[in-house]
Parts: C-alpha cells; structure tokens; sequence
C-alpha cells in the first residue's frame, strides 16, 4: 500500500472472523519476509551500510506499532506507516542511484518513470485528503468498506456527540438534538457488533440522558455496572439520570459509590450536594 496505494482505509480488519479459514495468500506471506531476512543478512555481512539501515529503519519502526496483541477488532491502522515509510523510500532512491551508476542510460528512463509516479502519487493523495477533513468523513470511509469494525461506530459516535454538545452551547437545541440522535445510533451500532463494550454503553447512556431519555440512559449504565461494577464514572453518570427522574436517594447511594471508588471525583461530591440539597439536607 505505500508503492501502491489501492483500497486505502485508516484501520484494517482481521483477514478472518473468529473460527473462520484464513485465506491462502496470508500463509504465503511469510516467503517474502524470509527472502528479505536472508537479503539484510547477507548485506550485513557484505557491508551494504545504506541498505542494512533502511532494512532495519522500516523493520524496527513497524514493529512498534504491529497489533499482534490488540484488543481491537482491527488489524493495522495505515497511519503507523508513516515514520516507518522512511527507510523504504531512502531503500528506493538508493537503488535507483546504484543503477544509474551501472547504466547512465537509464537515467532519462527512470526519472521519467519517478516523475510519472510521483505525480501519480500527488493526485491520489489531494483526492485522499477528502476523507481526512474531519472525524466523521474518516470513519463513515472506514465503515463503509468494513462495518463490522467496532472502533468506527463508536469514534463517529463521539464525534457527533460533540457536535451536539456545540450546538447546544450555541443555543441550537434542535439541531443538538439531530446530531445527539446520530451518536446513539452508531454506539447502538458498536453493541450490537460487541454487546459489552463498555464504551459505546456508557456513551450511549449520557448520550440518551442529554435528550431527556433519563430512563433509557439508566438501563444502559445498569447495563455497564453488570460488566464491570468498579467502573466508577459510571456511578455518578447513573445518579445524573436517576436526578433527572427525581430519584435523589437513590442518585446520592450512586455518587457515594462513586466517591468510594473515586475518592477524588469532584463532579461525585458536586453533584451528590445538589441532590442533598433538593431533598432538604443541607448540611
């Protein structure tokens, strides 16, 4: 994808579904990586500096960012070539120095054939930039060739989330409401593809309560609190709903939770002294 960039996507998913075949192409792949090993080998022992750099500026680079152990549902991200693309692009002008020093005569050949290419790659890269204008161009392109990657619904989720919140700070409630609706259904989208992911869950649940759904936004933290009841945000998310619905003792028994698990949170001790404010308990 960096010399030929063709069905780009900012993440990629698994080549296989859990307990599916692997394609065959995957079981191939290790055949170039062990012809690439044996060639930094025996260019390390020949001395080929420029060559054993570039080699191992790419390996070393790529390493560090490989999702051999990811908890996502997601393979690579294209992003994490970036750095790593240096040594290969120093690897290829290095090369196409050693062959014009063999040949001069290949030289008008093979600038022609860069210029060529690198325009290729300056076209391709201005009409790229569309899908990178914001968060929610980037991952409806990511959805749209793998939606079953739960990373997209839950980042477009957030991001519409936060369109909402600027709209309502700038007094548009209705259109607040249009873009708060939107975050619901994608983090619907990220559980219905991962029924606890605790995330979309508990975004989903303030999500809801900003609309007024403070009923719907408890069931959803109820939900959170089964799959992890030390997850202490949670506690004061649940007693801001439960606020909503009048429910004061039961949102103070929530903010104290909080608090226990959160000793420092201040929207807990905040909060919690609103409700005991509005059921009389001043001090």
């Amino acid at each position: 994808k960096l010399i030929i960039p063709q069905n780009l996507s900012a993440i990629h998913r698994y080549p296989q579904k859990p307990d599916d075949i692997i394609p065959l192409k995957f079981w191939l792949y290790p055949i170039p990586v062990a012809i690439i090993v044996f060639y930094l080998i025996r260019a390390f022992l020949k001395d080929k500096k420029t060559e054993v750099f570039s080699i191992l500026f790419f390996t070393v680079n790529i390493i560090l960012v490989l999702q051999l152990a990811s908890v996502q549902n997601f393979l690579l991200s294209e992003h994490y070539a970036y750095i790593p693309a240096i040594g290969l692009s120093i690897l290829m002008v290095y090369f196409y120095f050693k062959l014009i020093e063999k040949n001069i005569k290949l030289k008008p050949v093979l600038n022609t054939f860069w210029v060529i290419y690198i325009g290729f790659l300056t076209i391709f890269t201005f009409f790229r930039n569309d899908v990178w204008q914001n968060s929610l161009t980037l991952w409806d392109d990511v959805q749209k060739q793998y939606p079953e990657v739960i990373v997209a619904h839950y980042n477009r989720g957030n991001y519409n989330q936060e369109l909402g919140d600027k709209a309502a700070a700038e007094g548009n409630q209705e259109k607040a409401v249009e873009y708060y609706q939107e975050a619901i259904t994608d983090y619907t989208e990220a559980i219905e593809l991962h029924s606890t992911n605790i995330g979309a869950l508990s975004n989903r649940g303030i999500t809801k309560a900003k609309i007024g759904n403070a009923q719907g936004a408890v069931v959803d933290f109820n939900k959170v609190i089964e799959i992890d009841s030390t997850y202490g945000n949670i506690f004061s998310n649940k007693g801001n709903a439960l606020v909503m619905l009048n429910k004061y003792d039961s949102a103070i028994i929530c903010y104290t939770k909080a608090l226990e698990l959160k000793p420092e949170f201040e929207d807990a001790y905040f909060n919690r002294g609103i409700a005991y404010n509005s059921i009389g308990k001043f001090n």
